[in-house]
């Protein structure tokens, strides 16, 4: 198997292990134990480390000794609004094109998400597809892949059971707005909808911060 293979499948299990919190924010990323325990030279390790640094999960010293990236409130708070910025232009490019189908896979994703309001890894990955039906609809590649990048660092952040449980009611109504708007292809209308979205959810996961 190519080096390149191997560096694209490390990578991906230490993305798995910082998205999903098993990995934490400050813990250290020791090259020798991960090639041990997936059975690969350091080398793909060492790739796949540089990797991560590129999408902020990662960050490197100057001695070269590597951790799982942290976020202060500030910066938290900077990745939220970069992120929301770029996804308030895609949707507005793609809201127009959506089609029927992309709003029944929106009620689909409703519903599961309120299923899942005590498993907050599950909820928010519904919740990154229900989002993901809007801005997709750009049909712009780097932009899409842009979001997506940010979106998969904040959900890092986004762990906290209580903090979905205590707020489901809200976050509900929120994306039953945006997909009202969304069904009407207005993008002003689906731009106000995001905005006040954010405007609710960004101060609850910073006060939810480790």
């Amino acid at each position: 198997m190519i080096v390149g293979t191997l560096t694209h499948q490390v990578a991906t299990f230490l993305r798995e292990e910082i998205l999903s919190g098993r990995l934490r924010p400050g813990e250290p990323i020791l090259p020798n134990e991960i090639a041990e325990q997936l059975g690969v030279s350091r080398v793909p390790v060492r790739e796949a480390v540089q990797k991560l640094v590129t999408e902020s999960l990662i960050e490197q010293s100057a001695n070269r000794s590597a951790r799982v990236s942290s976020l202060s409130p500030d910066e938290l708070y900077e990745l939220g609004l970069i992120v929301f910025s770029l996804e308030k232009t895609a949707t507005g490019l793609g809201v127009e094109k959506m089609q029927d189908g992309d709003f029944s896979e929106m009620e689909r994703l409703l519903e599961r998400m309120r299923a899942a309001e005590d498993d907050p890894v599950t909820w928010y990955e519904h919740n990154h597809q229900f989002h993901a039906c809007m801005y997709r609809a750009c049909g712009w590649t780097k932009l899409i892949q842009m979001i997506e990048d940010g979106r998969r660092n904040l959900m890092r952040f986004q762990t906290d059971t209580e903090l979905i449980s205590f707020n489901a009611d809200r976050f509900h109504s929120e994306h039953v707005a945006l997909l009202t708007a969304a069904r009407k292809r207005d993008r002003e209308l689906v731009g106000s909808a995001l905005q006040a979205h954010f405007d609710n959810s960004i101060p609850l996961f910073i006060k939810a911060l480790p």
